[in-house]
Parts: structure tokens; C-alpha cells; sequence
């Protein structure tokens, strides 16, 4: 599929064309190519590596070799497959491309394949000889992209290189594309959402109300934000596009799967059973467990994720981490 960078007169055209090209982005997994549109240039956005069922990244080499050519990548596979498909790409990756990922996950370990509190950007900086690095964040659904309704992204960068690259290649009429210099800020804010959401969806499930879902939002955005900051990020970016931004659409009714998948296992589904009926990402599990580990290390207070933690692993039951949730002894925001 590809998008035409269009002339003045072709604003109707290029809408269209811009919502076309953003919503293949959006569903592909693998590498997306993206050449800087000029006058009459053409980017082309297409999966050059693909997950099987089993999970492993498999790739065409002949396809793999495209990109080469590109100067801007778009990184969209799940977080246990990222290793893999860098070390697969790296022969045809130059030291001047651009990449940013849209992955809601911390990196994972490489032997055990748990989360490590390692960001995927410095996996790509190990991984391969790319510096140019970008995070993409906010809160857009899949669906508003598909409809054309009006949405935002926000993308952490250090490099203005790379905000300039993917406002051109993605920005339409019903698109924003937003910059922060906070990379580590957007990537932790991106990866531990799924923690809220999924909190939120048991909190839908035991019908709590608005109430309820405005305090998840607000309490688990400090949560994130302490993580943030202790990892070398700054607060401001949790009160933003990717921090609270994200929340609102993730805690929504048609939201993320985490948000789907506090559902059902709110209902009392089995958690096992729960993500095979979903069959989508669900980062929310691992990530309570990674930000309850991250809270040990440095002394934080992360009630809600301590709540999912300890519920999820067993050791105590909804009603038991409920009760314990609500009846916090500190009333000091």
C-alpha cells in the first residue's frame, strides 16, 4: 500500500490516502518502510516480517532486504519477538535510518522471556546499528483510524529528526502527531497503561461505575508516573497524551484487550481461558508484575498494580485485594 505525498490541490485525495496508508500501519506486525515524501514521492508502508501462531517472527529474506532503502522504519510486533526480528533485519539496517516502535511492553528477557524493566529502545540501540530512536504513543483506537475520526500520537524522540519524519509520513487532516523529548517517559507510559486498563475492565466487571474508573485513571496515572521517574522520565509526560491521554481511551468500553481481559476475568473466567477467548496482546499481567518488582526495588507505593500482582499470582482473592485496595491507610495525594 502506499501514500502519495500529495500537491496543494489534492487535499481530498490525500486524506483518504493518509487514512489508508495510517490504518495499514496500525494492524501490520513486523518492520513498516517509509521513504520521506518529497513532491512526487511515495512511502509505502508493508510488513516485511510477520508472527506464526507459535509466536516467532519468520521472514522473507527477499523482502527483508527492502529495507534497506527505507529511511524511516515503523516497529509493531510483540515485545517477546523484538531480538529476534532486529537480529533477523540487522544486515540490511543503515547506522542513518530512522526507527520508532509502537510496542506496549517492557522489553522482555532474553532466557526466561520475562519483562526486565529494559525499554525496547535499548534493545534497538543493542540490537542494531540504528541511534535514531522513537517511541509512538496516545490515545488512538484502531477503530477511530479506520473511521477517519479525529485522533492523536503522540512520539517521544531526542532527535527532532524523527518527529519531523513521522509527522510527514503519518499527519492527515483527522491525525495529530505530537513530540516529546521525554523517550523514556513515552515508552514507560506506553508499556504500563495495560496495567490500568486492565484493573479498570475487573472494576467494569464488578460494575463499579464512573466513579470508580475516574479514580483508576487519575490514582494509576501517579502510578506511572513514579515508575517513570525512578527509570529517568519526567512526571509531566503521565499528565499528557501517552500518560492520561491513553488512559481514557484504554479504560473505555471498546478499549485495549487488558481492558477486555479484566472483564472477563473479573466475571471469574480463568486467566488462561480469558486470553484465549481475547486472542489478542495482553501486556497488563506481566507488566503488574514488572512495575510490583520495579516498586520493590525502589521503594514505591503501587497499590492498584501491587493489587493485580498479588490476585493474579494467587495470594489473595478479588474480595481480600479489593478490600486491602479501597481501605489504603494513606489519604495524602
Amino acid at each position: 500500500m502506499q501514500y502519495r505525498q500529495p500537491s496543494s490541490s489534492g487535499k481530498a485525495q490525500s486524506a483518504q490516502s493518509g487514512r489508508l496508508s495510517r490504518d495499514r500501519l496500525s494492524v501490520s506486525q513486523g518492520l513498516g518502510l517509509g521513504s520521506m515524501p518529497g513532491d512526487d514521492a511515495t512511502v509505502q508502508m508493508s510488513a516485511s516480517a510477520l508472527l506464526n501462531a507459535a509466536g516467532e517472527v519468520y521472514a522473507d529474506q527477499c523482502e527483508l532486504s527492502e529495507i534497506i532503502e527505507a529511511d524511516l522504519l515503523v516497529l509493531a510486533v510483540q515485545a517477546r519477538s523484538v531480538r529476534q526480528l532486529l537480529r533477523a533485519a540487522r544486515r540490511y539496517l543503515r547506522a542513518d535510518q530512522l526507527l520508532v516502535h509502537s510496542i506496549g511492553s517492557f522489553a522482555p528477557n532474553e532466557l526466561d522471556r520475562e519483562s526486565t524493566g529494559a525499554l525496547i529502545s535499548d534493545v534497538i540501540l543493542e540490537e542494531t546499528p540504528i541511534r535514531r530512536v522513537g517511541a509512538l504513543s496516545g490515545p488512538a483506537l484502531a477503530e477511530d483510524l479506520e473511521e477517519g475520526s479525529p485522533a492523536a500520537l503522540l512520539c517521544g524522540c531526542l532527535s527532532d529528526d524523527i518527529g519531523q519524519a513521522v509527522r510527514q509520513v503519518m499527519v492527515c487532516p483527522t491525525l495529530r502527531v505530537y513530540q516529546s523529548h521525554d523517550l523514556v517517559g513515552v515508552e514507560v507510559a506506553r508499556a504500563t497503561v495495560s496495567i490500568v486498563a486492565l484493573a479498570a475492565g475487573v472494576a467494569e466487571a464488578l460494575e463499579f461505575g464512573a466513579s470508580a474508573r475516574a479514580m483508576l485513571v487519575a490514582r494509576g496515572a501517579a502510578e506511572m508516573s513514579q515508575i517513570g521517574l525512578v527509570l529517568g522520565g519526567n512526571d509531566r509526560t503521565f499528565l499528557g497524551l501517552a500518560g492520561v491521554g491513553e488512559l481514557v481511551v484504554a479504560t473505555e468500553r471498546r478499549g485495549s484487550a487488558d481492558f477486555q481481559l479484566g472483564q472477563l476475568i473479573g466475571r471469574g473466567v480463568p486467566l488462561g481461558d480469558a486470553l484465549r477467548q481475547i486472542s489478542r496482546v495482553c501486556d497488563g499481567p506481566t507488566m503488574a508484575r514488572e512495575a510490583y518488582l520495579i516498586a520493590q526495588r525502589f521503594g514505591l507505593r503501587v497499590p492498584i498494580s501491587s493489587f493485580l500482582y498479588n490476585w493474579l499470582g494467587g495470594r489473595l482473592d478479588l474480595r481480600t485485594g479489593l478490600e486491602h485496595l479501597l481501605e489504603d491507610e494513606s489519604y495524602v495525594e
